[in-house]
């Protein structure tokens, strides 16, 4: 008995608010033409219009324990949907803690053996014998510095780019700075620059310039650039010679760093300007 009950109240909890208001039409109408009724059918609808309303009462009170129920069900559910977003946005900051740790890590592997590995090739470039053995040394190491320009400066382990652009002499006589190799995402930078434009004045001055806009307009030209994030920095021999710029671009802003990136690229970029000063050293045994 009391299972059936139960099943009863179970079933009485699920009926719509619509059966309750139909209910609540029914009895409104038998209590209204009941004074219109012979004896008998008056107390028929009276007594209808009482069973009715205790039916109603009976659903509604079992509506309203089904209700809550349901609300407090819900109530855990969101609890505990509460409790996995915690636990998740936990194991991505852990995640992400964990890579930076690594990505320092790997920064720091990569400078000591990278900058070791260069410095070893340049040296190598000096000690050629030959022209033609100094020239393949040189384009060897200076192809082994943009891939090092690619993977030491920007947070990214893919979507940097690093450039080379070689100061010469225009058709005019004027300098200007041309595309002379470069290393990572897409293709190689057509650019020029030229006196005007502050990459090329800020080079010639020796300084390097950090660049981390929002949108992808280059500000000498206005032309639509394929990345957001840029710096350069001089290849120049100390206080002497300027050889060029170097420069590297990321996708997205946020991907470059101005202070440490920057120290990373004054280093290559001191390198680079050693393979270039290494073309103009006389080999040992003279030139074939």
């Amino acid at each position: 008995m009391p299972k059936i009950r139960t099943q009863v109240w179970a079933q009485l909890g699920t009926a719509p608010k619509s059966a309750l208001g139909i209910a609540s039409v029914v009895i409104a109408l038998l209590v209204g033409f009941a004074p219109m009724m012979t004896s008998g059918w008056k107390k028929s609808s009276i007594v209808a219009a009482i069973v009715l309303t205790g039916f109603s009462i009976l659903v509604a009170i079992a509506q309203d324990s089904r209700d809550k129920k349901t609300e407090t069900e819900l109530d855990r559910l969101r609890a505990e949907h509460g409790k996995c977003c915690d636990q998740t946005e936990a194991a991505v900051r852990d995640a992400e803690a964990a890579k930076d740790a690594e990505y320092v890590d790997y920064i720091a592997w990569l400078c000591k053996d990278r900058f070791a590995m260069l410095l070893h090739q340049i040296t190598a470039c000096f000690a050629a014998t030959t022209a033609s053995e100094r020239r393949s040394k040189i384009g060897n190491v200076r192809a082994s510095i943009l891939t090092a320009a690619a993977e030491l400066v920007g947070s990214v382990d893919k979507g940097t780019r690093a450039n080379i652009f070689k100061l010469v002499a225009a058709a005019d006589g004027t300098e200007e700075m041309v595309p002379d190799g470069f290393w990572g995402r897409g293709d190689q930078s057509s650019r020029v620059f030229r006196p005007g434009m502050a990459t090329f004045d800020m080079a010639k001055s020796g300084q390097g310039r950090f660049r981390a806009q929002t949108e992808r307009k280059d500000s000498d030209t206005g032309a639509e650039l394929a990345y957001e994030t840029y710096l350069t920095y001089p290849i120049k021999e100390g206080v002497g010679r300027l050889y060029g710029v170097l420069t590297v671009d990321c996708l997205h802003e946020g991907e470059l760093q101005e202070g440490p990136d920057i120290a990373r690229m004054s280093v290559l970029a001191a390198m680079l300007a050693l393979t270039y000063r290494a073309e103009y050293v006389r080999p040992a045994q003279g030139s074939t």
